[in-house]
């Protein structure tokens, strides 16, 4: 008696479908453009001024702006010295400091996130000596390489972020 169920009782594993057969079962595509993006701007934009406006104090700031500051520094001169080491000198300390800062900038603009702190890791500097060697070994530039590089790596950043590539993942 008790080891009968009934056909019409789910099994309690069955709640745990993957997104696409969840999508295909209740009609939802599997791919909604721009759907992060609209929810993601939707949530930030009545905080957007709020992030921007007047601070409270001016030691708020002051220890922000220090505390970033050495935030980026730190890495930044940790990872330089590699970089110019795998570079040949092509990138360095004043480049790591000069990018991060207006990457950081821009980010924070558009991104909607101002504290954000954005700078070079380990694995950014070992790419970054890898791609040099790389345009070594067939004779190329590396600055046009590096930049058409970024380019494609945003371009396809851009484009699977607009497809909503990721509710594939989640």
């Amino acid at each position: 008696d008790t080891d009968d169920k009934s056909p019409s009782t789910p099994h309690p594993s069955s709640s745990n479908q993957t997104t696409a057969s969840a999508s295909s079962s209740t009609g939802t595509p599997l791919l909604r453009p721009l759907l992060g993006l609209r929810s993601d701007l939707s949530a930030r934009l009545p905080l957007y001024r709020s992030d921007w406006s007047r601070p409270r104090s001016l030691p708020t700031v002051l220890n922000a702006t220090l505390f970033a500051f050495v935030i980026q520094l730190i890495p930044a001169l940790i990872f330089a010295e590699l970089m110019a080491r795998e570079t040949d000198d092509s990138l360095g300390a004043a480049e790591v400091l000069l990018s991060s800062a207006v990457i950081g900038i821009l980010y924070a603009i558009f991104a909607g996130q101002p504290l954000v702190i954005m700078g070079i890791t380990g694995p950014v500097a070992i790419l970054l000596g890898t791609s040099h060697r790389l345009t070594e070994s067939f004779d190329a530039d590396y600055f046009p390489f590096f930049f058409w590089t970024c380019l494609w790596a945003g371009g396809m950043h851009v484009a699977s972020s607009a497809a909503g590539l990721v509710d594939l993942v989640w």
